[in-house]
């Protein structure tokens, strides 16, 4: 009786022991898990789904909004706006009353491909229609690669040449900056012209991201690119009590187990400690 009694108090300060570790481990926030974003499209309902679902998959929410419900919709519950490709094309983006109600928001807007270049055409942006060409460019030169969206959360890999390939096949919208504007940023240019960019910041709110195609047709480099840029726009603070991972960390329980290896061996040696008093107490 007495030894059973025993074993139980052994195994109630061991179950103790492991919960104050627990505890003192700082669990890590998955990039992405406060943002929400709204997705305008069109008729290209799988275009917006393959976002949708990339996104999600990466702790973000996306609302898809149809282009008959978008002038009426109320974007103040979103961090950022995506402006689908199939929503325009050329000088053709809905109507008056659609843009200003996307634009009066005052959020974050990325705009994809042929749909974004025409919604900032609207706008009257160097970003927009008529000041670009069309193609089917999958790379990108790194015109700064110490910008923010080449380091954070997502470390990109930039090689000598600064070439990245983001698509593995797409058509793309190239903005013709040859000399930028104060207010324009030059973030990523086409790999075989020094005049003609596909990823442009301009009046901090509005990027155009001129590739056409979704996140199945994407490198991972593109991918975690992508992210990037999303958290470059809506800036996330870390969680409280625990780190930031970046997306291309997640893959693995081995990140969580180095960055808290110092209160794991904690609670190894509070267990251990107490067992041998308990142990030395019954001798």
């Amino acid at each position: 009786m007495v030894g059973m009694m025993v074993k139980k108090f052994i195994a109630t300060i061991s179950v103790i022991a492991i919960f104050l570790t627990m505890c003192m481990v700082q669990a890590p926030g998955i990039q992405g898990a406060s943002i929400k974003m709204a997705y305008i499209y069109s008729n290209d309902v799988s275009l917006a789904n393959d976002f949708k679902t990339f996104l999600e998959a990466n702790g973000y929410t996306v609302d898809l909004i149809s282009m008959d419900q978008a002038a009426t919709w109320d974007y103040s519950q979103y961090c950022l706006i995506l402006i689908g490709d199939d929503t325009g094309y050329l000088d053709d983006w809905g109507d008056p009353d659609t843009v200003s109600a996307i634009n009066d928001s005052e959020k974050p807007i990325i705009g994809l491909g042929e749909g974004g270049y025409a919604f900032f055409g609207k706008l009257g942006l160097t970003i927009g229609y008529p000041h670009g060409w069309h193609g089917s460019k999958t790379q990108i030169y790194v015109v700064d690669p110490s910008h923010r969206i080449f380091n954070w959360p997502n470390k990109i890999d930039i090689p000598p040449d600064k070439i990245l390939d983001i698509y593995t096949s797409t058509r793309h919208v190239g903005i013709h900056i040859p000399s930028p504007p104060p207010d324009v940023v030059l973030l990523g240019r086409e790999s075989d012209d020094i005049e003609h960019y596909i990823l442009v910041q301009e009046k901090d709110r509005y990027l155009i991201w001129g590739f056409a195609e979704g996140p199945t047709m994407m490198t991972q480099t593109g991918k975690d690119l992508f992210i990037n840029i999303i958290n470059w726009l809506c800036p996330q603070p870390p969680p409280v009590g625990g780190e930031v991972i970046p997306v291309n960390e997640l893959s693995t329980i081995t990140t969580l187990i180095q960055r808290n290896v110092q209160y794991i061996i904690l609670g190894a040696l509070i267990t251990a400690t107490i067992l041998l008093i308990i142990r030395r107490l019954l001798k």
